[in-house]
């Protein structure tokens, strides 16, 4: 079931959005990949506690079953309104296209080769910042781990969940006013910040601030990753890029929500897990600056 659900999933999710509003936005486009993204974060946000008093009152199955209903019908406007992957495909230009149309047909195709310094840094670049993400299912555990009730814990997780919404909402801005790599530091900047209180901090105002600080680390696996690989690699270059990225990414989740469970296991702390969260961060910043370095032309 989970397989199933994965594939599916893959063929309405990261990648065919953020190939979409490649072909509509020229200008804006951090911005447009934010606010798609932020959506993301707004449903989970909404639907979790929806979804758990159903199970509660009812029983999973039907839990199931209106998810699966929910999905539709947000499914449902692209299903039903006609568009095209593209601007031009539809005899029309993308958003800002005029502004940048000088600056577009000067630019020659990029090389891209998969074997080559660049794509495997970024492949395991994104690999790790999708790592850290899953650290953030475990706030309530953390919470529990340091004596607060379980209802008081839950705050943890929402406030990360906002965390998510709002620096996903962020960067695309960001990223269109000061650039990719600039974006991308500035929130990593921000979820080093976060860890930093969740360890420190012993009060659950202190914990609450580093939850909503830790959410950001969301925007860079959803909104930076993306946002970089068309940086990096070019947008006609995009459609082949990211597919293998988004897999690094999703692989590096998975990994990472059963390697935190299995750390408090055997440590008896969720203090490792920050401590392994940090390095990743580290690596990540050393892989983005080899990917600078290396990037093809």
């Amino acid at each position: 079931l989970g397989a199933v659900r994965g594939m599916s999933t893959s063929l309405f999710s990261i990648v065919p959005i953020t190939i979409i509003i490649n072909g509509w936005f020229e200008k804006k486009h951090g911005l447009a990949t934010s606010i798609a993204f932020g959506f993301s974060g707004l449903g989970g946000t909404i639907c979790s506690p929806i979804l758990s008093s159903i199970i509660s009152s009812f029983n999973w199955q039907m839990g199931y079953l209106l998810k699966a209903i929910i999905i539709l019908l947000l499914c449902l406007p692209a299903l039903i309104y006609p568009f095209k992957m593209t601007a031009f495909d539809e005899g029309l230009v993308p958003y800002g296209y005029q502004e940048r149309k000088e600056t577009i047909q000067k630019q020659t195709t990029s090389s891209f080769h998969f074997i080559s310094v660049s794509f495997i840094a970024f492949f395991i670049f994104g690999m790790l910042i999708s790592c850290i993400t899953s650290v953030t299912q475990h706030l309530p555990g953390y919470g529990e781990s340091l004596g607060y009730p379980l209802t008081t814990c839950a705050m943890l997780l929402s406030a990360g969940m906002m965390g998510n919404i709002v620096s996903k909402l962020i960067i695309g801005s960001l990223s269109d006013y000061f650039g990719e790599m600039k974006a991308t530091l500035m929130m990593i900047g921000v979820n080093i910040l976060g860890i930093i209180l969740l360890m420190i901090g012993k009060s659950m105002v202190l914990l609450i601030i580093g939850a909503f600080m830790f959410g950001s680390c969301y925007s860079l696996g959803a909104v930076a990753v993306p946002l970089l690989t068309k940086y990096f690699f070019k947008t006609e270059n995009y459609a082949k890029a990211f597919p293998t990225i988004s897999f690094a990414s999703n692989v590096g989740a998975a990994i990472s929500l059963s390697m935190v469970g299995y750390i408090y296991d055997f440590f008896g702390s969720y203090l490792y897990a920050f401590i392994i969260a940090l390095t990743m961060i580290m690596i990540s910043l050393a892989l983005l600056f080899i990917v600078t370095k290396t990037k093809e032309n």
